[in-house]
């Protein structure tokens, strides 16, 4: 590789990406509307951005909505009289290992729709796990469902466009006809109504639609997804979900 090539992937896997500058800066809003203080790309480096978040999390009070969220999705209680965090409600709904935020992302390619990188994992060859990863085509993920017939029950109850892959344990659901966007409030009602699993809602909720693309060693995977069907296809596709379905394609070809 050439020299001006080896320092571009360099700097590519470095830098900090720009959805994860305004989450940050947003955060500081959150915690001070009047604050004129706002981070830039060269203010931050990848490694501490985890840091700034945590401690911003730490200082920030949950939304009503956050926590009425969070009781739904996990049917739990909780004290009236205590004061939850953003950090607080992180930590309630985080999951299983694999949903854990302190997973370090390498993004290789990186814009305001999608991106595509890896993150280690020994669970991947030469312990790279690349990933696809997108910010307004929701995914839902079903993986305690085998039986189509009863995903599609499910699907028919709502007014959207879904296109349907089938996954190693379940499906992958997306959503075609409107974008949504990652961290809105619709991401974890639709996963709520429709029974998807609540954890990856969670996850995808703070980071956004992400995609595993590379095979598991310790499983037999010939084809990570296969396309199955659309369904409600009397609802008109929306022009940018088709145009990401393609780049979701393409990738999970060759992966």
């Amino acid at each position: 590789m050439e020299l001006d090539n080896l320092i571009d992937e360099y700097y590519k896997i470095n830098k900090v990406t720009e959805n994860q500058l305004n989450y940050v800066n947003g955060l500081i809003k959150k915690l001070d509307p009047e604050s004129q203080l706002e981070y830039k790309d060269l203010d931050i480096k990848k490694e501490n951005i985890s840091k700034i978040i945590k401690k911003l999390k730490s200082q920030i009070l949950a939304s009503n909505d956050q926590i009425s969220l969070m009781k739904n999705l996990f049917q739990i209680e909780i004290n009236e009289n205590k004061k939850l965090t953003i950090k607080d409600v992180d930590e309630i709904i985080s999951g299983p290992k694999k949903f854990k935020l302190w997973i370090k992302e390498r993004p290789l390619i990186s814009n305001d729709d999608w991106e595509f990188g890896w993150q280690y994992s020994k669970l991947c060859k030469d312990n790279k796990m690349y990933y696809l990863k997108f910010y307004d085509l929701m995914m839902l993920d079903f993986d305690s469902i085998n039986n189509l017939d009863e995903l599609l029950i499910r699907l028919k109850e709502f007014n959207f466009r879904f296109r349907i892959y089938k996954s190693h344990n379940g499906y992958h659901v997306f959503i075609t006809s409107t974008k949504i966007r990652y961290n809105s409030q619709l991401v974890l009602e639709l996963s709520t109504l429709l029974k998807a699993d609540r954890y990856y809602s969670c996850f995808v909720y703070k980071t956004g639609f992400k995609v595993r693309l590379s095979k598991k060693l310790n499983r037999d995977e010939d084809k990570l997804y296969t396309y199955l069907m659309d369904t409600n296809i009397e609802i008109k596709e929306n022009k940018e979900c088709i145009e990401l379905i393609k780049i979701h394609d393409k990738y999970i070809k060759y992966n």
